[in-house]
Formats: structure tokens, C-alpha cells, sequence
């Protein structure tokens, strides 16, 4: 094959310094970062059993070998390449030198913006274990830890720097995944039942499954392999393959375990973020929250890496200690200015799942699995037989298709989930309502439906005197709180609509839900207040068999979600 021997810049980071087991500790790092706490709701929730399990097994296989041969090219025609552009350019020439450049940038920058989203989904965890007054949101959370990431990142002045940093991240990394397995487990334990079914019509089915596998091949891939391998000691492709059979082995086990079990104890009604499913001692969340914040801040700082040495090599001062006045203004100017980007797009569209979608999309597929494919194929031609080369070619075009997939799905669901976060931001002052009859005939504006989940009774009761129901997206206390009060809830299937106060349900974990996502709607002898059991006599409910949460959950509930939507509206 024709090579191209382009020249690239000398780097201004440190290479061949770090052992294979330290370059371990860098990958498992990656794997097992904060983002574990999100594959149980944004991976087991839309494939279920069946395909999350088989999915991220093959995902587990399908990327030890794109890995492996991205590694074994990493002196390819006797020339050591520290850049993943570097290598695309040595094999393609300048315009994949470019092209390969900008994917990478996308990938990274898009990671990052997932960690700084994920930081900021810690601290705001935090926050409402002591204050449930919904004074700070959450881009509030994401801006603190935007700053927090940028400090780490003047402070931090290469990869290999990080040194003690990757044991302080594996502490933190065993610390939240170790709080998650075990009260998730407990919560298991104590619940009568889950469901596990993948909800949604036909048509979000397929999207959000689709999605869910851009975030498998997220899970095991950095899409900055030579750059780490830059770090490793010779001899380079041995080390890194044992430092990848560690990362594959023992290091996925975690993810395994915090995946499978946080699905199994609450089903699909699993959060994106983990810890905002799980019930327990007030200190112990508030500990792992802090550690998976603290986590998010460190391994940002090892997938920005590449950007960094980007900027400090081209922009940056020749020579001097990386601790001098001169190179700490440098590193606060750039990668502040970068931190301060991701950060505030972060803040605008704080979607963790669309994020990790997107980013496996538009960047994974094409960068560990399709390149990683043809380069091996155009640099071993004539070392590989036909059907070698076709093996190659079918992941070539298996990979883009579903790069071409994913990227559709994950920007349908971005779309989505945007438009209605700010409605919901925009619905806090409504300029006008429609009329509809409720308790006194008062106007009020619609907002978002609701699903009824269950229902409560008391002691003494022996038909239920609450309704528990969970309204579209909405997924946290402050977001509830807003309609605690201030909102009323109608039956759609009622010809006089009967409104009725809400509150914010108690106990509502027992059903497997997020007590943060339920509201509860009393009942009294009023007929403006019955029980919305009565207004559907059709739906056939039984005890729950967990008698002490003394709940009865409806039997017939996917074509009660169908058939008997409710509605959330604000009195004007």
C-alpha cells in the first residue's frame, strides 16, 4: 500500500512514560466512570432482558477486537503514531488526517459534555437530599461543575500527570458503584413486583432502541485509543493488549454488575441516572453522589486529553515547567474557554441518554468500528485473505448503517425532549387558558398528561383513597413541586371534568416508582373528590402483595395508559 508520510507535530505531553498496568488503570477508569450509573435507564430500559444482556455482551466483544486492531497498527510501517489523526493520515493522506481530526473532536467533545452533565446530576442529587425547595436547577449544578472541571484542568497539565489522580478515581469509581449494587439490591429484594416491559408506542420503540445501541458501543469505547497507547512503555502493542484484556475482563465487570442489578430492582421505571431510583441512609447517597461528581471531573480530564495536547501544542509556550505562571495562564485561557462551551451547551440541553445516543452515533460507530476496519484492511491487504477482507468489509457497511441509524434516532429523541423541557420552563406564566368545567367552572391551561400507576388506601380503609400518577416527563422533586398546589388534575373520560389538588405522593417507592416523579391525588366524600378508581370502574385492581405499602396496582394498565390518559392543568 501507498503511505503517507505527513508531518505532524512533535507533542508537548509526555510519551512512552506510563506502565501497562497504569494505562489499565486509565481505561477501566473510562469504562467505569459515572456513565455506569446511567446504563441500567438509558440501555436496559429500551431493550429489556433479552437484548440489553445479549447487547452488552457483544458489545464487550465487538470492541476488544476493534481495539485490538487499532493497537496492533500503532507502529504500522516503523513509525510510531501517538494520534489517532496521525495514523488515518499515515494510511489515507491529509484529507483523513483532517476528516479523522473532527470526528474525534465531535466524539470527545460530546463525552465531555455527558460528564459535565453527569457532575452536574451529582451535586443537584445532593442538594435535594437537604434542600427540596427547588430554588437551584439543574444547569445551575451543570455551571459549578463546569468551573470545577476547569480548575482541575489548569492544575492537571497532561495525561500522564493524573499519576495518583486514577487511584483517588478508582476509590470513587468502587465507592458510588458499591452504594448503587447494594441499595438497589435491597430495594429489589423488598419489592413484590417489576415491570420490565419497553413502554411506548411502536414508533418510539424503534427509536429508542436504536439509540440504545449507539449507548452500547459507547460503554466499552473512548475513541482515543493511540493517544493513551502514546503513554505505555515499549514494548507498546504487547503492553496494550494486556492493558486491554484487563480492561475487558475484570474491568467491565462493574459495569456489569451496576447495570444488570439497578434494572432488575426497578424495572423500566429506572432512571437515567441511577442513584435518583435508589432509596437509603441520607449520608450514604449523599457519599456516592459526591464521589460520582468527583469522578465525572477526573475522567473528563482524560477524554478532553487529546484537545488539550492539541492546543498546548500548537499554542502553546515552548519549554518551562507546566506549573510556571505563563503556561497555568495558557492552560486557564484555552481550556477554560473549551470547559466553558461544553459546559454551557450542557446547561441548554442537560439530556444525558440523547447525549450518549448522539455521540456513539456520529462518532463511535464511525471512529472505533468502521475506520478501525478499513484501516486495518487497507494496511494488511496483502497479509489477508478474501475472506478476511470481506469479514472487514461487512463491518465497514454493517457499522455505517448503523451510524446512519443511530444519529437519526438519537436527534429525533434530542428534539423531543427539548421542546419539552422548555415548554415546561415556558408553562411557569401561561398568557392564556382554555375553559373547561372543573370544581367551580374555573379556566385553566392544559400542560402534559399523566398515567395513573397505582393506587393508596389507609389502614383502616379497605378500598384505596389516593391515586398515584406520573406525569410525562417530569422526572424530578422540583419539577413536581411546581405542580403541587398550584396544579389540578382532570380525567379525560369524565363529561363534567372534575379537578381535584394535588400532592406530592408519600410512599410511592414501595410501587418500584421515584417517589420524586409521583404525585398523589386524594380523595374524600366530595364527589370533587373521588378517587380516580371510581371514575374508572373498568380497570380491575388487586392488593398489591406487598401488604405493608398497602397499594393496588391496576391490573389492566397498558390499556388503562391507552384509553384513559390524564391531564395536568394550572388554575388561571
Amino acid at each position: 500500500m501507498k503511505q503517507f508520510d505527513l508531518e505532524v507535530p512533535e507533542t508537548a505531553h509526555q510519551i512512552s512514560s506510563d506502565s501497562w498496568f497504569q494505562v489499565s488503570f486509565v481505561l477501566t477508569t473510562s469504562i467505569n466512570s459515572a456513565y455506569v450509573l446511567g446504563y441500567s435507564g438509558t440501555v436496559m430500559v429500551p431493550l429489556g432482558w433479552i437484548g440489553g444482556v445479549v447487547g452488552l455482551l457483544l458489545a464487550t466483544a465487538i470492541s476488544l477486537y476493534a481495539n485490538s486492531l487499532i493497537a496492533n497498527l500503532h507502529e504500522f510501517g516503523g513509525k510510531r503514531h501517538i494520534r489517532y489523526r496521525d495514523l488515518a493520515g499515515f494510511i489515507y493522506g491529509n484529507k483523513m488526517y483532517r476528516v479523522t481530526w473532527g470526528l474525534q473532536y465531535v466524539n470527545l467533545f460530546m463525552i465531555n459534555c455527558g460528564f459535565i452533565i453527569l457532575a452536574g446530576s451529582a451535586l443537584k442529587a445532593v442538594y435535594v437530599l437537604f434542600r427540596d425547595d427547588s430554588v437551584m436547577k439543574l444547569p445551575h449544578f451543570i455551571a459549578i461543575a463546569g468551573v470545577v472541571c476547569a480548575i482541575f484542568a489548569v492544575g492537571i497539565p497532561y495525561l500522564s500527570a493524573l499519576g495518583i489522580w486514577l487511584g483517588i478515581s478508582t476509590i470513587l469509581s468502587m465507592i458510588y458503584i458499591v452504594v448503587a449494587i447494594v441499595l438497589s439490591f435491597k430495594d429489589g429484594v423488598n419489592k413484590p413486583s417489576r415491570d420490565y416491559t419497553i413502554q411506548g408506542s411502536s414508533v418510539d420503540k424503534i427509536f429508542t432502541i436504536t439509540g440504545a445501541a449507539a449507548n452500547l458501543v459507547l460503554a466499552f469505547n473512548s475513541g482515543m485509543l493511540p493517544e493513551i497507547q502514546a503513554t505505555v512503555k515499549q514494548p507498546v502493542v504487547k503492553n496494550m493488549m494486556k492493558a486491554l484484556y484487563l480492561q475487558f475482563t475484570a474491568g467491565a465487570l462493574p459495569l456489569y454488575a451496576v447495570t444488570f442489578i439497578g434494572y432488575w430492582a426497578y424495572g423500566s421505571s429506572t432512571s437515567t441516572y441511577l442513584m435518583n431510583s435508589v432509596t437509603g441512609p441520607l449520608w450514604v447517597k449523599a457519599l456516592a453522589n459526591i464521589s460520582a461528581f468527583l469522578q465525572s471531573v477526573i475522567s473528563l480530564h482524560i477524554f478532553a486529553s487529546p484537545t488539550y495536547e492539541f492546543m498546548d501544542t500548537k499554542y502553546g509556550t515552548k519549554g518551562g515547567s507546566p506549573l510556571a505562571l505563563k503556561n497555568l495562564l495558557f492552560r486557564t485561557a484555552t481550556r477554560g474557554s473549551y470547559i466553558a462551551v461544553s459546559t454551557l451547551l450542557s446547561a441548554l440541553l442537560p439530556f444525558l441518554g440523547d447525549f450518549m445516543s448522539l455521540t456513539g452515533a456520529i462518532s463511535t460507530f464511525p471512529l472505533t468500528f468502521m475506520l478501525a476496519n478499513h484501516m486495518y484492511l487497507v494496511a494488511m491487504d496483502s497479509e489477508l485473505s478474501s475472506v478476511q477482507k470481506l469479514w472487514h468489509w461487512l463491518n465497514v457497511c454493517f457499522f455505517g448503517l448503523m451510524s446512519l441509524a443511530s444519529a437519526i434516532a438519537a436527534v429525533r429523541l434530542i428534539s423531543v425532549d427539548s421542546k419539552n423541557f422548555h415548554r415546561r420552563k415556558k408553562t411557569r406564566h401561561p398568557a392564556s387558558g382554555v375553559k373547561m368545567k372543573g370544581r367551580q367552572g374555573e379556566r385553566v391551561r392544559l400542560y402534559v398528561r399523566g398515567t395513573v400507576l397505582g393506587y393508596k388506601r389507609s389502614k383502616s380503609n379497605q378500598y384505596p383513597n389516593t391515586s398515584l400518577i406520573q406525569i410525562e416527563g417530569v422526572n424530578t422533586t422540583e419539577e413536581v413541586n411546581w405542580y403541587k398546589e398550584s396544579a389540578w388534575l382532570t380525567s379525560t373520560r369524565q363529561r363534567q371534568r372534575r379537578t381535584v389538588p394535588t400532592t406530592v405522593a408519600s410512599g410511592a417507592k414501595s410501587l418500584g416508582l421515584m417517589v420524586t416523579a409521583v404525585l398523589s391525588v386524594p380523595s374524600s366524600l366530595q364527589t370533587y373528590h373521588q378517587s380516580l378508581w371510581e371514575l374508572e370502574s373498568e380497570c380491575s385492581c388487586t392488593p398489591a402483595t406487598y401488604e405493608e405499602s398497602r397499594f393496588r396496582t391496576c391490573v389492566s394498565f397498558h390499556k388503562y395508559q391507552k384509553e384513559a390518559p390524564f391531564i395536568i392543568a394550572q388554575k388561571l
